[in-house]
């Protein structure tokens, strides 16, 4: 670090370190810009997805490729484009007026966590590309 500044003290020029940080971010994130899809989330699904999922739980998610076909697949709950907070609101309402869906997507969701979306399965199916690769 130049000056001999901490990151909350202030660098040799006298300026707050915390002035600088927010100059040197980047701007913001504006509601209409949160609604477009950032690159990671075209094969990133979150671990989160699939504890809810092991629990029993219905999930709702963002309408992004990776998760729709998780949710999609398993049938483990309802999805909602990213942004659109009606759209949230209205899954939520959906499943805490019907009961009876929760409870299946509740179990397929589990069902698929068991089965399908687990590290042992996983580990079995990299060991099978390892294997593939070594022939």
């Amino acid at each position: 670090m130049r000056g001999g500044g901490s990151q909350t003290g202030s660098t040799s020029r006298g300026a707050s370190r915390s002035r600088r940080c927010r100059r040197c971010s980047p701007p913001r994130t504006s509601v209409s810009s949160r609604t477009r899809t950032p690159p990671h989330t075209a094969t990133t699904v979150p671990h989160k997805l699939f504890q809810y999922m092991a629990m029993g739980r219905p999930v709702v998610a963002s309408d992004l490729p990776p998760l729709r076909a998780v949710v999609a697949d398993a049938d483990a709950g309802l999805l909602a484009p990213a942004g659109d907070a009606g759209a949230w609101a209205d899954a939520f309402e959906t499943l805490r007026a019907d009961p009876a869906a929760r409870e299946r997507y509740g179990a397929n969701g589990r069902r698929a966590a068991v089965d399908r979306y687990n590290w042992a399965r996983d580990a079995e199916r990299l060991v099978d590309c390892y294997e593939r690769l070594a022939e």
